[in-house]
Protein backbone atom coordinates (compact mmCIF):
# COMPACT_ATOMS: atom_id res chain seq x y z
CA UNK A 1 0.00 0.00 0.00
CA UNK A 2 1.47 3.44 -0.73
CA UNK A 3 1.74 5.88 2.43
CA UNK A 4 -0.43 8.55 2.99
CA UNK A 5 0.66 11.97 2.11
CA UNK A 6 1.55 13.59 -1.08
CA UNK A 7 3.56 12.31 -3.95
CA UNK A 8 5.04 14.95 -6.64
CA UNK A 9 4.83 13.41 -9.89
CA UNK A 10 4.28 14.86 -13.23
CA UNK A 11 0.42 14.76 -15.07
CA UNK A 12 0.30 12.55 -17.89
CA UNK A 13 -2.74 13.67 -19.34
CA UNK A 14 -0.55 15.33 -22.38
CA UNK A 15 2.74 15.83 -23.19
CA UNK A 16 2.87 19.09 -21.47
CA UNK A 17 4.31 17.01 -18.41
CA UNK A 18 2.95 19.51 -15.40
CA UNK A 19 4.02 19.00 -12.18
CA UNK A 20 1.15 17.79 -9.85
CA UNK A 21 1.05 17.06 -6.05
CA UNK A 22 -1.38 13.33 -5.37
CA UNK A 23 -2.86 13.67 -2.36
CA UNK A 24 -3.54 10.37 -0.68
CA UNK A 25 -5.41 8.86 2.37
CA UNK A 26 -5.59 5.26 3.12
CA UNK A 27 -3.35 4.71 0.02
CA UNK A 28 -6.36 5.97 -2.61
CA UNK A 29 -5.85 9.53 -4.02
CA UNK A 30 -8.23 11.89 -2.75
CA UNK A 31 -7.01 15.23 -4.60
CA UNK A 32 -4.74 16.29 -7.24
CA UNK A 33 -3.29 19.59 -7.77
CA UNK A 34 -1.04 21.95 -9.39
CA UNK A 35 2.73 21.70 -8.22
CA UNK A 36 4.36 24.99 -10.18
CA UNK A 37 7.45 24.57 -8.08
CA UNK A 38 8.75 21.05 -9.46
CA UNK A 39 8.44 22.84 -12.92
CA UNK A 40 10.52 25.67 -11.93
CA UNK A 41 13.18 23.14 -10.78
CA UNK A 42 12.77 20.78 -13.61
CA UNK A 43 12.01 23.22 -16.79
CA UNK A 44 12.21 20.55 -19.62
CA UNK A 45 10.35 17.41 -20.74
CA UNK A 46 12.11 14.62 -21.39
CA UNK A 47 11.42 11.53 -24.12
CA UNK A 48 13.12 8.98 -24.86
CA UNK A 49 13.46 6.95 -28.04
CA UNK A 50 15.90 4.10 -29.69
CA UNK A 51 18.57 4.67 -31.71
CA UNK A 52 18.90 3.53 -35.44
CA UNK A 53 21.58 0.93 -35.06
CA UNK A 54 20.33 -0.53 -32.15
CA UNK A 55 17.89 -2.87 -31.11
CA UNK A 56 17.02 -1.71 -27.47
CA UNK A 57 20.24 -1.99 -25.07
CA UNK A 58 21.40 -4.76 -27.04
CA UNK A 59 23.94 -4.39 -29.89
CA UNK A 60 26.62 -2.37 -27.88
CA UNK A 61 29.12 -4.96 -28.13
CA UNK A 62 29.02 -4.55 -31.65
CA UNK A 63 31.84 -2.88 -33.15
CA UNK A 64 29.81 -1.78 -36.65
CA UNK A 65 27.01 -1.37 -34.54
CA UNK A 66 29.16 1.43 -32.42
CA UNK A 67 30.84 2.77 -35.36
CA UNK A 68 27.30 4.33 -36.61
CA UNK A 69 26.44 5.68 -32.93
CA UNK A 70 29.44 5.83 -30.74
CA UNK A 71 27.70 7.55 -27.75
CA UNK A 72 24.25 8.09 -25.80
CA UNK A 73 23.27 11.98 -27.68
CA UNK A 74 20.59 14.19 -26.24
CA UNK A 75 18.33 15.91 -28.56
CA UNK A 76 17.81 19.07 -27.45
CA UNK A 77 16.39 22.55 -29.86
CA UNK A 78 18.80 24.85 -30.40
CA UNK A 79 17.06 27.80 -28.61
CA UNK A 80 16.77 25.75 -25.71
CA UNK A 81 21.01 24.87 -26.02
CA UNK A 82 21.40 28.64 -26.44
CA UNK A 83 19.24 29.48 -23.48
CA UNK A 84 21.52 26.78 -21.32
CA UNK A 85 24.65 28.00 -22.76
CA UNK A 86 25.17 24.64 -24.72
CA UNK A 87 26.27 23.70 -28.23
CA UNK A 88 26.57 20.74 -29.83
CA UNK A 89 28.93 18.38 -29.08
CA UNK A 90 28.81 19.14 -25.67
CA UNK A 91 28.90 16.77 -22.84
CA UNK A 92 25.83 17.33 -20.53
CA UNK A 93 23.94 16.38 -17.73
CA UNK A 94 20.24 15.37 -17.92
CA UNK A 95 18.65 15.31 -14.43
CA UNK A 96 14.96 14.32 -13.06
CA UNK A 97 14.08 14.19 -9.26
CA UNK A 98 15.38 10.31 -9.73
CA UNK A 99 18.71 10.59 -11.10
CA UNK A 100 21.08 11.98 -13.64
CA UNK A 101 23.04 10.72 -16.35
CA UNK A 102 25.37 11.86 -19.02
CA UNK A 103 25.03 12.36 -22.31
CA UNK A 104 26.49 14.20 -25.53
CA UNK A 105 24.61 17.00 -26.80
CA UNK A 106 22.91 17.13 -30.48
CA UNK A 107 20.99 20.21 -31.77
CA UNK A 108 17.54 19.52 -33.64
CA UNK A 109 15.05 21.64 -34.71
CA UNK A 110 12.78 18.55 -35.04
CA UNK A 111 12.00 18.77 -31.62
CA UNK A 112 9.69 21.40 -29.20
CA UNK A 113 11.80 23.52 -27.23
CA UNK A 114 10.40 22.38 -24.33
CA UNK A 115 11.39 18.83 -24.88
CA UNK A 116 14.63 17.13 -25.16
CA UNK A 117 15.41 13.36 -26.58
CA UNK A 118 17.20 11.22 -24.66
CA UNK A 119 18.91 8.12 -26.18
CA UNK A 120 17.49 4.70 -24.72
CA UNK A 121 19.49 2.00 -23.22
CA UNK A 122 22.97 2.54 -22.76
CA UNK A 123 26.01 0.97 -21.84
CA UNK A 124 29.64 0.74 -22.53
CA UNK A 125 31.01 -2.82 -23.78
CA UNK A 126 34.80 -1.44 -23.02
CA UNK A 127 33.92 -0.43 -19.48
CA UNK A 128 34.40 -3.10 -16.36
CA UNK A 129 31.87 -6.20 -15.80
CA UNK A 130 32.49 -5.35 -12.26
CA UNK A 131 30.98 -2.22 -12.86
CA UNK A 132 28.12 -3.28 -14.83
CA UNK A 133 29.48 -1.82 -18.12
CA UNK A 134 28.41 1.81 -16.80
CA UNK A 135 25.13 1.42 -17.46
CA UNK A 136 24.50 3.99 -14.64
CA UNK A 137 26.25 6.22 -17.03
CA UNK A 138 23.72 7.16 -19.45
CA UNK A 139 20.56 5.02 -19.37
CA UNK A 140 18.04 6.77 -18.98
CA UNK A 141 16.20 4.19 -16.45
CA UNK A 142 18.28 6.13 -14.03
CA UNK A 143 15.78 8.48 -15.08
CA UNK A 144 12.51 7.07 -14.46
CA UNK A 145 10.43 6.00 -11.54
CA UNK A 146 9.27 2.28 -10.84
CA UNK A 147 7.03 3.59 -7.52
CA UNK A 148 3.32 3.54 -7.66
CA UNK A 149 1.71 5.27 -8.92
CA UNK A 150 1.25 3.28 -11.96
CA UNK A 151 0.13 3.64 -15.61
CA UNK A 152 -3.50 2.19 -15.18
CA UNK A 153 -4.29 0.93 -18.31
CA UNK A 154 -1.63 -0.83 -18.70
CA UNK A 155 0.19 -1.21 -15.08
CA UNK A 156 3.40 0.25 -15.95
CA UNK A 157 6.10 3.06 -15.09
CA UNK A 158 5.62 6.28 -16.92
CA UNK A 159 8.60 6.29 -19.00
CA UNK A 160 7.91 9.98 -21.19
CA UNK A 161 6.93 12.97 -20.48
CA UNK A 162 9.08 13.38 -17.45
CA UNK A 163 10.06 16.50 -16.10
CA UNK A 164 13.98 17.46 -16.38
CA UNK A 165 16.63 20.02 -16.36
CA UNK A 166 19.41 20.17 -18.57
CA UNK A 167 23.23 21.43 -17.99
CA UNK A 168 26.71 21.85 -19.03
CA UNK A 169 29.60 19.60 -17.61
CA UNK A 170 31.72 21.87 -15.57
CA UNK A 171 35.07 22.29 -17.05
CA UNK A 172 36.74 20.40 -14.30
CA UNK A 173 34.49 17.30 -15.18
CA UNK A 174 34.92 17.35 -18.83
CA UNK A 175 38.82 16.58 -18.18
Amino acid sequence: MIDDGAVRSTCGLCYGGCGVLIHLKDGKVVKVEDDPELAKEYPLIFTSWKSAPFRHSGGRQIVTLRGMHPEPMVNIHPETAEKLGIQGGDQVYIETRRGRIKQKASLSTNLDPRVVGVDYGWWFPKKEASDLYGWAESNVNILTDDRPLYNREVGSTNLRGILCKVYKYSDEEQK
